[in-house]
């Protein structure tokens, strides 16, 4: 599939990948600010800014916000993250020009008094709802003309230079951190270990992926066998997320409070184990079926791959094919897990647990 990419006079890059076979065409603005970018005075304006972007600009109000996504049938939102504002729509190719339109506008907001005052309840309610929920072919389209029509948008939006400060690997805090809810608020204990992981930009990051899939995949891991299948946890798993300079394992599970000491110590043996004894080749090879079946299928989701290109693109200033992807899947084994292992110790981890107990 042709890889593109053009960098408007004001320094918007834009990129793009073309598949002929694909039934759908999505777009997004990717921004580089997150949480990791706010000071503890401005803590949640990446989020506030996230929801005024749909409250209207000084072409559309909200409803015509609204009204032209629906006039298109696109699929659009956005969400905000530690380090990215991602707004993203997928629509038919033929409504290319409507879908930058709005898209573009809506990234140039009013940001009025009174939609501040309306947001701050919608964002309140979605806070609460975080804490009731704890777990947590047609034809080809050119790319000269996306450029054209971004252009057309965004040609006149300001030029400016924003570095990331502070771009650095953590060890973490350690220790064990009690957040204590009444049970007729929250019925399950929630237990979230966290240590320090490969960031987006090392080579490592495959074998970190591999290893916590081995760990705590949904189904057939270490986690799932140990907690879930005997029914001592309603969910347990493992994941490695990779961000900007650093990256963190998250080992997790929620369960009946009676149950959360035994969970606990059943985790922590599980990942002394690993890290002194590694895991096993069947275990890897496992996991890497999995992981290259993913692969293989979120290639065939128009929206899923526009926001994996513009991942890499972000964080590696690379375009990245399923054929690399693979390959670097490919070229993990024990040695490498080994070498994460060494470098990122699963047990030297923080633990947060929130639920009714004061103690685990």
């Amino acid at each position: 599939m042709p890889f593109h990419t053009h960098t408007l006079k004001n320094g918007l890059q834009i990129i793009g990948e073309t598949n002929p076979a694909a039934l759908c065409t999505a777009v997004a603005f990717w921004v580089r600010a997150g949480s990791r970018d706010e000071t503890p005075e401005v803590g949640g304006v990446s989020h506030f800014l996230e929801h005024m972007v749909f409250k209207g600009t000084p072409r559309r109000n909200s409803f015509a916000v609204n009204r032209d996504f629906s006039r298109i049938g696109a699929d659009n939102n956005a969400f905000t993250s530690e380090e990215n504002t991602v707004f993203h729509a997928a629509f038919l190719p033929e409504f290319l020009p409507e879908a930058i339109d709005v898209l573009a506008d809506v990234m140039r907001p009013s940001l009025r008094p009174e939609d501040f005052d309306t947001e701050k309840s919608v964002i309140l309610d979605e806070i609460v709802r975080y804490e009731v929920q704890p777990g947590w072919a047609t034809y080809d389209i050119e790319f000269p003309r996306l450029v054209e029509l971004v252009e057309k948008a965004c040609a006149d939006w300001p030029t400016g230079t924003v570095e990331r400060t502070n771009r650095r690997e953590t060890k973490g805090a350690g220790g064990l951190h009690i957040l204590n809810r009444p049970k007729d608020k929250v019925s399950q204990e929630y237990v979230l270990m966290m240590s320090s992981a490969p960031p987006a930009d090392s080579p490592l990051r495959y074998a970190a992926s591999l290893l916590a899939t081995a760990i705590g995949d949904a189904s057939g891991s270490r986690l799932f066998w140990a907690l879930v299948d005997p029914g001592l946890a309603e969910e347990a798993g493992m994941g490695a997320d990779e961000c900007d300079s650093a990256g963190a394992f998250y080992t997790s599970f929620n369960c009946d409070p009676d149950e959360a000491g035994e969970c606990y110590t059943i985790v922590r043996g599980i990942l002394e184990d690993v890290q002194k004894n590694g895991i096993k080749a069947d275990e890897l090879e496992l996991a890497r079926t999995k992981i290259v079946s993913r692969e293989v299928r979120s290639v065939e989701r128009t929206h899923r791959r526009m926001l994996s290109l513009a991942k890499d693109w972000s964080y590696l200033k690379q375009y990245r094919t399923l054929d690399d992807e693979l390959a670097a899947w490919d070229a993990v084994n024990l040695k490498t897990i080994r070498e994460v292992l060494d470098r990122y110790p699963l047990t030297q981890f923080t633990t947060t647990a929130l639920g009714p107990l004061v103690t685990l």
